[in-house]
């Protein structure tokens, strides 16, 4: 659809009005709600339907979150995939799968979390993603439920997937899906917690798209850039009334690592600036034999700190 590049309304394409950001807004708020709706009516494992041990969004084309679950769980989950499928060979239809903690550069926190993505068209123009994960009931590993507190290496946590092409043109590659259920101890779950992704995935794509097409990317792309602007001004705000400018610093501890190391410190050190946070973890313990270590992408932690500092300390819902 060429007149996604032919935006008649170059005033608007620069400056969207607020009611038209506020529209958007309200849009990709419901989306999102929608796509989470789905999956807990959908899904058949406690863990999503009851525990609600999800995630699920919205992304730009250029990798910017749009709307997630209020909970800032994940990395970079579409560059993951980005580096191994570059954007010129995905197309209408595509879904990419993918649960490898190392390989993604931790974007997945733990092996059961996997994480579904959905680039989204408009014509032949790439506009977003759909991204949803899920910790799924069990996918195999040394014990059932994929939970290995025995665990020494990543192994034994169960199969490790690393980003592959679910669907290709709207079709489910039966090969790859077999290869996943039949490692799985609940074989009948796993396949409809899968469906249940694509399922969620697809309905996000599909409100994104309406978004697009309605209004323009352009427009859509300004509205996009204002409410990230806008965000950002609230938390920089926000953080520097709540930590004036100095350091601080904190420190917790894990009992033990199962296999007798402990307690483990995780220390945190603050240095604030005006307008410029920098949280060091580095003096924390080093990683143990046990199953408690954590991939950490840089901005995870971060970004992780700064919406819950915002929520629990200033009261930002």
């Amino acid at each position: 659809m060429d007149d996604i590049a032919q935006d008649t309304q170059p005033a608007l394409r620069e400056r969207p009005s607020p009611i038209t950001v506020e529209i958007l807004r309200g849009a990709l708020s419901s989306a999102q709600l929608e796509m989470g709706s789905l999956i807990e009516r959908t899904a058949m494992s406690p863990i999503i339907r009851e525990k609600h041990d999800y995630f699920c969004g919205l992304i730009d084309r250029d990798c910017n979150m749009l709307i997630g679950t209020t909970n800032p769980s994940g990395g970079r989950v579409v560059q993951a995939v980005l580096a191994v499928y570059p954007q010129s060979e995905m197309r209408p239809g595509d879904i990419y799968l993918f649960n490898d903690c190392y390989g993604s550069n931790g974007s997945v926190s733990h092996s059961p979390d996997m994480v579904f993505i959905n680039p989204l068209f408009v014509g032949d123009t790439l506009v977003g993603y759909a991204f949803a994960w899920a910790h799924f009931l069990d996918i195999g590993g040394s014990h059932p439920g994929s939970i290995t507190p025995d665990a020494t290496n990543i192994f034994q946590e169960g199969i490790i997937v690393p980003p592959v092409r679910l669907c290709r043109d709207g079709q489910v590659n039966d090969d790859i899906m077999r290869l996943f259920v039949r490692n799985s101890r609940f074989p009948d779950v796993t396949r409809d917690d899968t469906r249940s992704l694509i399922a969620a995935v697809q309905l996000g794509g599909r409100r994104l798209v309406e978004i697009v097409e309605r209004f323009g990317l352009a427009t859509a792309e300004a509205a996009f850039a204002t409410l990230i602007n806008q965000t950002t001004q609230v938390v920089r705000r926000r953080l520097n009334e709540v930590f004036p400018p100095g350091r601080y610093r904190f420190a917790d501890y894990v009992d033990e690592d199962g296999m007798g190391t402990g307690p483990i410190a995780v220390r945190m050190t603050l240095e604030a600036e005006k307008d410029h946070f920098v949280l060091d973890v580095t003096d924390s313990d080093d990683q143990t034999r046990g199953p408690v270590n954590f991939v950490n992408a840089g901005e995870k932690g971060s970004r992780r700190a700064g919406v819950k500092g915002n929520r629990l300390v200033v009261g930002v819902s």
